[in-house]
């Protein structure tokens, strides 16, 4: 359980410090479309774009021109993601030792 929680605070800190990186280099934390995708995967991306987690910037004006994503949202989803897996994770081990007398 221990390791649940030491890697909640390593996904908090990782968080932190790409949310740090954005305000003082905010030029650093635009990323393309593709290298989101190669970076994170197409799934991830898409599913966040379309719930709306993701801020989309476009640098032209044309309907196909790319899209740029902030790396530190994206950062953030996988911390957040991360995070509820790791608390999953301990309630189920609590729940676990709970029934084995483990407690």
């Amino acid at each position: 359980m221990k390791r649940e929680y030491a890697e909640i605070m390593r996904e908090a800190a990782k968080a932190g410090a790409a949310e740090m990186l954005k305000v003082l280099k905010p030029e650093a934390d635009s990323m393309s479309q593709r290298e989101a995708y190669a970076t994170f995967g197409i799934a991830f991306v898409k599913k966040n774009e379309q719930d709306g987690n993701l801020t989309i910037i476009r640098k032209g004006s044309a309907k196909n021109s790319t899209k740029y994503y902030s790396r530190a949202e994206l950062i953030e989803l996988v911390a957040a993601r991360n995070v509820c897996i790791n608390i999953i994770s301990v309630e189920n081990n609590k729940h676990k030792s709970y029934h084995h007398g483990t407690y």
